[in-house]
């Protein structure tokens, strides 16, 4: 049971297959610890649930086996034989399917959050950018206007200059 359990994360569906045939395989009526066979399949199925990358493909393996199970178990012990199939193989895999959703939810939450930062940060270069722009083209104007006052200036004192040499220095 340990050695497909270890490759669980790798291969989900076929561990979770090997399981349960080893689970319909050695349990008995006469297992002592049936909690080996229950933990290992309920593990199996969580991973499966969890890391399957095709939800309805691995909905139909887990409802087949169940139903595997059922018919294997229905001969011996009724009670067995329902529990095992949906305590202990469905139910863990919609937990791990929760998990999974919740996982993939919580990563695209991630990615909008960082598309919305690099959009912010966008907007906020680009108005950045604007203002520069319009301070240059401020500077600009007072610059030009100040050089045209100093040419009328200069313009006018040289016309008084010879006329009126104290006016044209104010």
């Amino acid at each position: 049971v340990v050695l497909p359990l270890s490759a669980r994360h790798s291969w989900p569906l076929a561990v979770l297959i090997v399981i349960s045939i080893g689970v319909l395989l050695t349990i008995s009526e006469s297992s002592v610890a049936p909690w080996v066979e229950v933990g290992s399949i309920s593990l199996a199925a969580f991973t499966v649930g969890e890391r399957a990358s095709d939800r309805t493909r691995s909905a139909l393996v887990v409802i087949a086996i169940a139903a595997i199970m059922l018919i294997v178990a229905l001969g011996t012990r009724i009670i067995e034989g329902v529990l095992l199939p949906s305590m202990f193989l469905v139910l863990p895999w919609l937990l791990g399917d929760v998990v999974r959703g919740r996982r993939i939810d919580a990563a695209r939450r991630v990615e909008a959050l960082e598309q919305s930062l690099h959009e912010r940060a966008s907007r906020l270069q680009a108005a950045a950018a604007e203002e520069r722009r319009h301070m240059a083209r401020e500077l600009h104007d007072v610059l030009a206007h100040a050089v045209s006052v100093m040419v009328i200036q200069a313009g006018a004192a040289r016309q008084v200059l010879r006329s009126s040499p104290a006016h044209a220095e104010q």
